[in-house]
């Protein structure tokens, strides 16, 4: 079964330190909110499935970058 699709809307913060002029350290946030969607699907046998889905996501990214 298929997760079905939804309205997305997504939100991104993120950040850079400059710790010295060779090293900077990054982070990133990002959450997705989300309808929750129905389903109500008939198979080929006439078997039913209807119910609702809570869909929901959360990233998060850290990186150190070094330049020589």
């Amino acid at each position: 079964m298929r997760v079905p699709d939804t309205t997305r809307k997504w939100l991104s913060l993120g950040m850079t330190y400059a710790a010295s002029d060779k090293m900077e350290y990054s982070v990133g946030y990002t959450h997705l909110f989300t309808k929750d969607p129905n389903i109500s699907s008939t198979s080929a046998t006439a078997n039913t499935v209807t119910g609702k889905y809570k869909v929901s996501g959360d990233v998060l990214a850290a990186s150190m970058q070094y330049k020589f």
